[in-house]
């Protein structure tokens, strides 16, 4: 791995016997790495002596016991939740699967579909037509509906 090394004095490549020649530097001696071993040493002692450890290890105790209660409480509950949820799943499928089927394109009745509808929209219209026709002529339910006038052909 090559380190840069900040501040250092200009070097160049050069070439020995054909192979590139790189420059490099002294590395760190073991007198530093023990100090930075040190320091953290010391971090880590003076982090964990004080009070506030004590107290969020006590914290993390109390919370992890609750926990457990209240899982203690549920557990009973979970098992018949599952097999609710399993049954609500299974209705919910057999009910789309019907669906499926009842709207299908594969089916018979499938297929009807398209043309019921357009049956439904005619009926509708011509529903629509005979209530303008009885609001313009009332007088046709009495009397029913007048012959169209025939014209003559010449």
């Amino acid at each position: 791995s090559l380190d840069l090394v900040p501040e250092a004095a200009p070097a160049r490549i050069t070439q020995d016997d054909g192979l590139a020649e790189l420059p490099t530097t002294s590395t760190t001696d073991i007198t530093a790495i023990l100090a930075s071993a040190q320091s953290v040493l010391h971090h880590i002692d003076s982090a964990t002596a004080g009070p506030e450890l004590g107290h969020a290890i006590k914290e993390l105790d109390a919370t992890l016991s609750h926990l457990d209660e209240v899982s203690a409480e549920l557990e009973p509950e979970i098992k018949p939740l599952m097999a609710s949820l399993r049954q609500t799943a299974e209705a919910a499928q057999r009910t789309l699967q019907a669906a499926d089927r009842m709207l299908g394109t594969g089916t018979a009745s499938g297929a009807d579909l398209p043309r019921l509808i357009g049956e439904l929209t005619d009926s509708a219209r011509s529903l629509r037509d005979l209530a303008d026709y009885l609001e313009r002529h009332p007088e046709s339910l009495i009397r029913g509906r007048k012959p169209d006038r025939q014209v003559d052909k010449p």
